[in-house]
């Protein structure tokens, strides 16, 4: 898998996964783009609505990990317990992670934890903060069993229907929403 460091014009960096011709975010703003569509209307959303202390987030594709390293963010401004877990079939190398610009742009003091999203042992809960746990799964998630009604949150991470048309069936959608908690959101 060969990937491209590129410059959005929130300043912030993607990857483009080159033989998809496809870039891990929006072309007009990656953090921008996770803060929207992810934190503040997922994460955000759910927290204020339900006022919850715990939230169990799975992602569907952990790419570069800015997803993560935002609600890793977010946790300490609001002491909410996040249990996030992810699936990433093809992780990224931490060369290229190395080289993405999140950090000087968030906040230099969670590059520890950026790094440690990304060397986790696979299949294995890390404790990052009081307030954050972190799983990664590299599988393919067509073939993996997700816990049934436990996730509250379900970040849908895909690349495109017509990049990656396996991940945008029926039968996917009915195995999120299978895995959704009582109130859960997608």
């Amino acid at each position: 898998m060969n990937v491209e460091l590129i410059l959005t014009k929130d300043g912030s960096h993607t990857l483009m996964r080159t033989d998809l011709d496809e870039t891990y975010h929006s072309i007009h703003g990656a953090i921008q783009e996770s803060c929207h569509v992810f934190v503040e209307n997922g994460l955000e959303y759910f927290a204020k609505k339900f006022k919850v202390k715990t939230i169990n987030i799975f992602e569907l594709g952990f790419g570069t990990g800015l997803n993560a390293l935002l609600s890793f963010e977010w946790t300490k401004c609001h002491e909410v317990l996040l249990n996030y877990c992810t699936s990433e079939l093809y992780p990224i190398s931490v060369k290229v992670i190395e080289e993405l610009n999140y950090v000087d742009l968030l906040d230099v003091e969670i590059k520890r934890e950026f790094m440690r999203l990304h060397e986790s042992t696979p299949g294995i809960w890390n404790e990052l903060s009081p307030y954050f746990n972190f799983k990664l799964d590299v599988q393919n998630i067509m073939n993996s069993e997700i816990s049934n009604e436990y996730f509250d949150v379900i970040f849908f991470d895909a690349f495109a229907p017509n990049k990656q048309p396996e991940l945008w069936t029926k039968k996917m959608f009915h195995k999120m929403y299978q895995s959704l908690a009582v109130n859960g959101i997608l």
